[in-house]
This record gives structure tokens, sequence and C-alpha cells, in this order.
């Protein structure tokens, strides 16, 4: 496991080299359990963050920025960066904002 974060109260999703995005759910008899698994990326899921608690923003060694919308189980957005730069910095959604708003 590479990063973890909160989604909302009873939700976290984490992310690992086998290139996935898990969302677990806290059970009723206390246990995680894996209720979704987001694919899309080719290589290891490096940070995470969740941004207007409706979407999470992955970053990896593919080289992506990638956008999901968890509750429709699917990828929103992909961002690609220079070749031969894997994403590896820490996400924040101030700085996701930063980066989006800036000119192109």
């Amino acid at each position: 496991m590479n990063a973890v974060t909160i989604l909302d109260q009873d939700r976290i999703v984490s992310a690992s080299d086998d290139h996935n995005l898990m969302i677990s759910a806290l059970g009723d008899d206390g246990l995680w359990r894996t209720v979704r698994t987001l694919n899309g990326h080719s290589s290891s899921v490096t940070a995470i963050a969740v941004f207007d608690h409706d979407r999470i923003v992955s970053a990896s060694d593919d080289h992506t920025l990638r956008i999901w919308a968890p509750g429709k189980n699917s990828q929103w957005y992909s961002l690609h960066t220079s070749k031969g730069i894997p994403v590896r910095s820490p996400l924040s959604p101030s700085s996701i904002a930063t980066a989006s708003s800036a000119p192109q």
C-alpha cells in the first residue's frame, strides 16, 4: 500500500503497486471490506486525495493524474504529464485546484 485517505465517515480509499485504488467500507462487525476497485492506471499508484467529497484524484508512475467518480465506479478525467516524469508528489485539494486553474 502506497497511500490511504479517508473518503467519508465509513469509507477509506487506498492505492498500491497493483495499479488499483480500493475503496473499503467499515462493516457493522467493525471489519474493513473492499467494496469497489477502481482500475485504469498502468503502473503503481503513488498518491491519492479526496476532492469535493465526490471525486478521488490519483497519481501514478504511469505519468498520469486521474480523477474518479467513486459513486459511479468510473474514471472522470485523465491528465498526462511529460514523458519520463512519473507523478509522485503528495496531492491536496488546494494543489489540485491550483493546477487545474492554471492557464494552458
